[in-house]
């Protein structure tokens, strides 16, 4: 971090230790690290040609919203999780062409999943779910396979035992990982 000298750079790594402090349980340090990413964003910075080149190099605030949702979501708070996810699939579906990421949108959309599922909100899930089943095979990155297999182990706590939205939309999900797992299968032979 004492090496970035652009906004995106510092807002990446702030974000990228937001996450990985949320997933270690230092709940301090998440937030902070959230915080320093805020601030770092309005910070104005020399002008750095490779986030101006776009994509892969840049982090657009879209990207920034997405980690801060995850960051929420690990930390327990469907409600802020709920509000950035949301915030970065708007982003990205009325964004520039430039900075959108479908897999970054994805996974977006699983924290939203996870964020409505903890609020008992299932219609919800299925709504935020329901682009991610869809996705074609070939566009199921190994990330969102994890990121659905924790949104069905969710499914599957006894509190949804008698939901039926519950078991339907733990149906779908068992689809998606076994259309997942042909085509993985059908790439290795």
């Amino acid at each position: 971090q004492p090496f970035a000298v652009t906004a995106d750079s510092r807002v990446r790594l702030a974000g990228l230790e937001a996450r990985a402090a949320a997933r270690a349980g230092d709940r301090r340090l998440a937030l902070d690290a959230l915080d320093r990413a805020a601030r770092a964003r309005d910070v104005s910075a020399p002008d750095d040609e490779l986030a101006d080149f776009g994509g892969l190099l840049s982090f657009p605030v879209a990207k920034q919203h997405y980690y801060a949702g995850s960051t929420y979501a690990l930390l327990g708070e469907p409600d802020r999780a709920e509000e950035n996810a949301l915030l970065a699939i708007g982003m990205y579906e009325t964004g520039p062409v430039e900075q959108r990421s479908y897999g970054d949108e994805a996974l977006a959309r699983v924290d939203l999943t996870m964020a409505r599922l903890a609020l008992d909100d299932l219609d919800g899930a299925r709504e935020a779910l329901r682009p991610v089943l869809a996705l074609p095979a070939e566009r199921r990155i190994e990330q969102l396979s994890v990121g659905v297999g924790r949104a069905r182990s969710v499914l599957a706590l006894p509190r949804y035992a008698r939901a039926s939205a519950a078991r339907e939309i733990a149906q779908d999900v068992d689809q998606y990982q076994a259309e997942s797992l042909t085509h993985s299968l059908l790439l290795t032979q």
